[in-house]
């Protein structure tokens, strides 16, 4: 029996079917990489918010710091003797900055930080209120407002920072697939809030 000649493939056809191919195995792999690239831009855009938050927190403690420093170095204008004092709480004061917490271990270090800080503001207060000189001046008493003022912002600070990265672990916990695709396994950051 005579066999049929098999019939060629038209090559505009090979080339088409090999193109559609192509084209399917290539997209998903690009769909995922805008997933991860729009994940990385999410978490990227909050954790910026909350480093900002934080790096303004920073520079009103360490205006408060220098402040204080500014409020002390004025006891060399009056006639106050207790100097012994005065170095106690200067001490303290210079100690704050080694002391101060960071982003990933405030939990464990901000109680501790708190009452150091606490400390050098109950002496300052000790040191005006028992220096009718130091009351008597203007730049003492400005310098007394200004840390008050500092130490009352803290609590904003600490709001505004719980809020931003409470956005920034919520973002993270949404895209944490995409995340580890794209290879950037991302830490929460710890809050303030003790019932976090």
């Amino acid at each position: 029996m005579l066999m049929s000649p098999r019939k060629s493939v038209p090559l505009w056809l090979l080339i088409a079917a090999f193109a559609a191919l192509a084209a399917g195995c290539s997209k998903q792999p690009k769909q995922s990489t805008e997933k991860q690239d729009a994940a990385t831009l999410a978490v990227g855009m909050r954790r910026a918010s909350a480093d900002s938050i934080w790096a303004a927190m920073l520079a009103s403690n360490d205006r408060k710091i220098a402040t204080t420093t500014y409020f002390l170095n004025l006891v060399r204008y009056t006639n106050i003797t207790d100097t012994v004092a005065i170095q106690r709480v200067r001490a303290a004061n210079d100690s704050l900055t080694a002391l101060r917490y960071d982003q990933s271990n405030l939990r464990n270090l901000v109680d501790a930080y708190d009452s150091a800080e606490n400390r050098v503001l109950q002496g300052v207060g000790e040191v005006y209120n028992a220096n009718p000189e130091l009351q008597r001046m203007m730049n003492a008493a400005q310098a007394l407002e200004e840390i008050k003022a500092a130490d009352d912002s803290v609590l904003i600070f600490r709001y505004l920072y719980d809020k931003a990265a409470d956005d920034y672990n919520a973002t993270l916990k949404a895209n944490a697939k995409a995340l580890k695709a794209a290879d950037q396994p991302l830490e929460p950051l710890p809050l303030f809030r003790l019932n976090s």
